[in-house]
């Protein structure tokens, strides 16, 4: 009966308002024709503010098919189009705005990214150049223009608008920047300079190392330069020994391998060279190298580039679009330089990892994080050591080594939703809200029947975007797929009380 009555008084609440509406309409119809429209902005402002969208678009354009709107009108049903989603209507509207007033440099960006949202690449990339041109200090706006053109395959056009932007203020030293203009000069055929932008990028802490590391190597295999790529391979085992099978590794250490065979069978077994190639290829590969150094992890993906393949060689990684780091303080900073033997032989790794737990849940998170790694330097490849690693870090606030240890565990494991909920849990403290809700409904299309993962999705649209019409709709499609879940009441309450 209550749900009855409910329905019937939103029923009656929407007559009403369309009711309003048309008398509206039609006490307007009865003025000058000024103060009609001065009427419909009035209107229309008030709409937009309470989110009414529709009901600008309805009223706005029931006028426009019997007289022009002036500019003002005009913007109001742009921007209603625009925040109702219906993109290319938005863009038309902006263009013939754009004709009224040439030099608003910001109708220009609302048209390229409603043409953008309408996969209108062309209109959106003409459209961003002439942003551009009256704005070359946008840094957001050069990145998304490389991102189009990249899309769009004029990779010389991409080219030169991320080396625009390496030329702001401490870009250049931006890691996946740099991998991103080398990897366009390698598409270029151009691999001197691809190499060089790669070292910039090996040079940079974070992900983008680990990046630019597969690429050059990659690069010295098919160029046959036998000594930079013993240097490579051997950087490769002491540092990040858990991809040593990705196949470009592989494949170059097959080919030193066959160069060190044809060696043995031309010289003499005692010769300086073939010692020298046979110890770079057959020393120990402890897990973790004593020396400290940066650990990363690959990213997909950087500068919100939609397509990431042509920027790595890290392949069979389903998680797409994980943005680009900030560069991240050194990671394992933590990992104890050595483990003692007696230690070691009395705490396996699977003991070192109940303590750690142990510690977790006693809030110690630096007992914690000892643990995990005392835990990860006999076991590299165990998932949840990093996951767990990661949530350590992030419980104790220390977010940007979370990240990394998390993209760990994710690369390991790429199809965990508990991994992936703990990374974007971080990433919506990290990230700016429009890129942390962006990652997020790339992880909904990934696994669009998981319901934390809507959940997520529909309290940052609440909490950080302040849009509650997008955090209802995905309520809704989370009581849909999950009533019983222990949260669908406080859910349910929350839309009743909305």
């Amino acid at each position: 009966m209550l749900t009855h009555n409910i329905a019937f008084d939103l029923n009656m609440s929407k007559i009403l308002s369309w009711f309003s509406l048309f008398f509206l309409i039609f006490f307007c119809s009865c003025q000058s024709p000024e103060k009609k429209q001065d009427k419909l902005i009035e209107v229309a402002k008030e709409l937009l503010n309470q989110g009414n969208y529709l009901q600008v678009i309805g009223m706005l354009e029931s006028e426009y098919q019997q007289t022009p709107l002036d500019a003002r009108a005009l913007l109001l049903l742009a921007d209603a189009h625009r925040q109702e989603g219906l993109w290319e209507q938005a863009a038309f509207h902006y263009e013939t705005l754009i004709d009224l007033e040439p030099q608003d440099s910001e109708l220009i960006r609302l048209c390229a990214m409603c043409w953008e949202h309408s996969n209108e690449l062309t209109k959106s990339i003409h459209f961003y150049k002439l942003y551009l041109k009256k704005e070359p200090n946008q840094l957001d706006a050069w990145v998304q223009l490389g991102n189009l053109q990249t899309n769009k395959k004029d990779y010389s056009g991409a080219l030169e608008s991320f080396l625009k932007v390496s030329k702001f203020p401490n870009r250049e030293s931006d890691g996946n920047l740099c991998n991103r203009i080398a990897a366009l000069y390698k598409i270029l055929q151009q691999p001197t300079k691809a190499k060089l932008w790669y070292q910039k990028g090996l040079q940079s802490k974070g992900a983008a190392s680990l990046e630019a590391l597969l690429n050059l190597i990659e690069l010295a295999w098919k160029e046959k330069e036998e000594t930079t790529l013993i240097r490579l391979l051997k950087i490769l085992k002491q540092d990040f020994p858990v991809l040593q099978k990705e196949s470009v590794v592989l494949e170059a250490q097959k080919w030193i391998e066959e160069q060190l065979t044809e060696t043995n069978n031309s010289t003499d077994p005692e010769n300086q060279q073939t010692e020298k190639l046979n110890a770079s290829l057959q020393e120990s590969s402890h897990p973790i190298s004593q020396k400290k150094s940066p650990l990363v992890v690959p990213q997909e993906e950087s500068l919100d580039m939609p397509e990431g393949k042509p920027f790595t060689n890290i392949h069979d990684n389903p998680m797409p679009a994980l943005e680009a780091m900030p560069p991240n303080p050194v990671l394992l900073d933590e990992v104890p330089d050595s483990i003692d033997d007696s230690e070691g032989l009395e705490l396996q790794e699977p003991t070192f990892s109940v303590l750690a737990g142990k510690a977790l849940e006693k809030g110690n998170y630096q007992e914690a994080i000892q643990q995990f790694w005392k835990s990860l330097n006999q076991n590299p490849k165990n998932s949840d050591d990093w996951f767990s690693l990661g949530k350590a870090y992030r419980l104790g606030n220390d977010l940007q080594k979370a990240e990394i240890a998390l993209l760990q565990a994710m690369q390991i494991n790429p199809l965990s939703v508990p991994y992936l909920l703990e990374y974007l849990a971080v990433i919506a403290q990290t990230r700016p809200s429009n890129r942390a809700i962006r990652q997020m409904i790339q992880a909904y299309d990934r696994f669009p029947q998981e319901p934390d993962i809507i959940l997520m999705l529909a309290n940052a649209y609440k909490d950080l975007a302040d849009n509650f019409r997008e955090a209802n709709l995905y309520y809704r499609k989370f009581l849909e797929l999950a009533p019983q879940h222990p949260k669908a009441k406080d859910i349910q309450i929350l839309l009743e009380n909305d």
